[in-house]
């Protein structure tokens, strides 16, 4: 990792200072059972599943069908990246995007931005310019013409005390990392990452360690002033870091094993061999880590089923707790049927949702017949879709069907009454894109919340009684 002195000097003749005061901390209740505790349900929505550990579980209750916009928080000249879920506080909601307008500046100029909004009617607190470029050194190229950006994809989390911004700059193969006060978007400390020119990954934070996935390493640094604390080598396909206080769940796809970090020292638990996953999330909640063994689509009948378990392992060496196979007789002369890669845990109860093909996708066609589409959609998985397991065991505690296919995008959430499911509609003749509210004691489906906008993504989290969406330039907040 390289010094960020000069680039702290250039921030502070610009006048934005380190802050040293501390905002909004988000306290985790913990509820885990069994060995050393550790924190499942999040009282914000801090991170892309909510606690550091990917459990999707808030321990504040979200709202019910029929919700309503309460207000939109328009991110201005900051879209955002990718389909992670906002980043919520107790103290208000959080975004890095990209400036969408970088032509329209003279000179043009490239830059990513942070900003806070307004919990209660999404109005800007305070925006902020976390790095730039003009469009001369954005396009600098090598001798190989492969063009290098200063600015690229941008990504970032929610601390108990700083929001963490991530520039990709390609040009120099780093992660350009900037810790910024919650309180008006001043700069704490900086820090680069060796990187390489793979995109980065949402990181998480979690007891004074701020955790990045590369594209072969798992890093540590100390949130208090960006030193590297430890890196440990794995390649993964996971999407983003898996923490507790008590270990880091990390999965390696090249050698097809699940291994357990140590938060401390960044040495090597354990390691358990297990099939290939696409971007599995694990998930650490008390004393176990689950892991889902793959969502795969393909548009055969059946499918594979050494593909189709959800693993418990225990946490102190990785030995075998249960495991469960989702299998139901609806699939076994199903086309497109499909898996999960990623459980919603609490207290009590492992839930998953299965994401399945579309009808246009089994078609494969520019320009598909009414009656093509038609066909894939009488030939679809239309079985239970979202399940609920006895943690304890992993027996089916309920399953139910929501929709017409079984298409549910993982992961979903987990209020202390309500289970939350999105519904993507698949064409002009499907399901609109909304928020499936169902029963967490037994699966009844209350209704949904939306529609959602087109330009939705696939992240989603609730904090407080609201359930808060992402779109490509806002956040929407229903109650």
């Amino acid at each position: 990792m390289r010094s960020r002195a000069s680039r702290r000097e250039v921030l502070a003749g610009l006048g934005v200072g380190v802050a040293a005061s501390l905002a909004g901390c988000e306290s985790l209740p913990l509820v885990g059972g069994g060995g050393s505790a550790s924190a499942i349900a999040a009282t914000a929505w801090p991170s892309h599943r909510g606690t550091s550990g990917a459990t999707g579980y808030s321990a504040t209750e979200g709202p019910g069908p029929g919700a309503t916009k309460a207000f939109t928080a328009d991110l201005k000249r900051g879209f955002s990246v990718g389909y992670r879920a906002p980043m919520i506080g107790s103290d208000g909601i959080y975004t890095i995007g990209k400036d969408p307008k970088a032509y329209e500046r003279d000179p043009v100029m490239f830059s990513i931005h942070a900003a806070k909004h307004s919990i209660e009617d999404g109005r800007e607190l305070w925006r902020t310019e976390v790095a730039s470029a003009t469009e001369a050194d954005t396009l600098a190229k090598r001798e190989d013409k492969q063009a290098f950006k200063l600015i690229g994809r941008p990504q970032g989390t929610l601390g108990p005390d700083a929001l963490y911004a991530i520039n990709h700059n390609t040009k120099e193969g780093i992660y350009e990392v900037f810790a910024l006060s919650r309180n008006d978007g001043s700069v704490r400390w900086t820090a680069d990452i060796d990187a390489g020119q793979a995109r980065p990954k949402p990181p998480v934070v979690s007891d004074g360690t701020f955790y990045q996935l590369l594209s072969e390493q798992l890093l540590a640094l100390d949130t208090s002033d960006g030193s590297e604390r430890w890196r440990v080598e794995g390649d993964t396909n996971q999407p983003v870091p898996s923490v507790s206080p008590d270990g880091v769940a990390l999965y390696a796809i090249g050698k097809g094993n699940l291994r357990l970090i140590d938060p401390e020292t960044g040495d090597e638990r354990w390691s358990k061999p297990v099939p290939t996953s696409f971007r599995p999330i694990p998930t650490v909640a008390g004393d176990t880590v689950y892991f889902a063994e793959g969502e795969w689509l393909n548009s055969d009948r059946g499918g594979d089923g050494d593909r189709k378990k959800i693993l418990a392992l225990n946490l102190q060496d990785g030995s075998e707790r249960w495991t469960h196979t989702y299998e139901t007789d609806a699939m076994a002369n199903a086309r497109g049927f499909a898996g999960t890669s990623t459980v919603t845990v609490t207290e009590s109860r492992v839930y998953y949702g299965l994401l399945s093909t579309s009808p246009t996708e089994i078609v494969d066609k520019e320009e598909p017949s009414d009656e093509e589409l038609q066909h894939a959609r009488e030939e679809l998985y239309d079985g239970p879709n979202v399940f609920a397991l006895d943690s304890s065991d992993g027996s089916i505690s309920w399953k139910t069907t929501v929709g017409s296919i079984g298409r549910i995008w993982s992961p979903m959430v987990a209020g202390p009454d309500n289970l939350y499911g999105l519904r993507k509609g698949v064409g002009a003749k499907d399901e609109e894109r909304e928020i499936r509210v169902i029963d967490r004691g037994d699966g009844t489906v209350k209704g949904s919340i939306g529609p959602l906008k087109k330009d939705s993504r696939g992240g989603f989290g609730v904090a407080d009684g609201t359930l808060y969406t992402r779109e490509q330039e806002s956040v929407t907040a229903w109650r």
